[in-house]
């Protein structure tokens, strides 16, 4: 699998974009959600949804509905359930940012799940 040298500067994420990374089940990029707050420069984890072109398979999936605006290529869905941290490293490059109507939608579901 290859990821960026960990001597590589950490990239500028923020909550909201979409960013294709390798995935750890799979072991192919797939496009991922970033829900941790701005980190620039910081040497940390990043935690974020796994998208999906599936159908929702719970109450806590999120269709996105401006998937398109997203940088997506097909509509699709997050993954609000499966929420985890991947190494910075992981990010192979920006696609998008979410509408704020479906960034809103992910945070409700995140509350939810996590009974906030």
């Amino acid at each position: 699998m290859e990821t960026l040298s960990k001597h590589h500067k950490p990239r500028e994420v923020k909550k909201g974009e979409v960013w294709l990374a390798h995935d750890k089940e799979s072991h192919k990029p797939r496009p991922f959600i970033v829900l941790s707050e701005e980190l620039s420069g910081i040497d940390v984890d990043v935690n974020v949804s796994p998208v999906t072109t599936h159908e929702k398979r719970n109450i806590f999936d999120v269709e996105l509905e401006f998937w398109q605006e997203a940088g997506l290529r097909e509509s699709s869905i997050a993954r609000c359930s499966k929420v985890h941290y991947i190494y910075h490293t992981m990010l192979i490059r920006k696609l998008g940012v979410l509408d704020d109507r479906d960034l809103e939608k992910i945070n409700h579901s995140l509350r939810k799940f996590f009974a906030l």
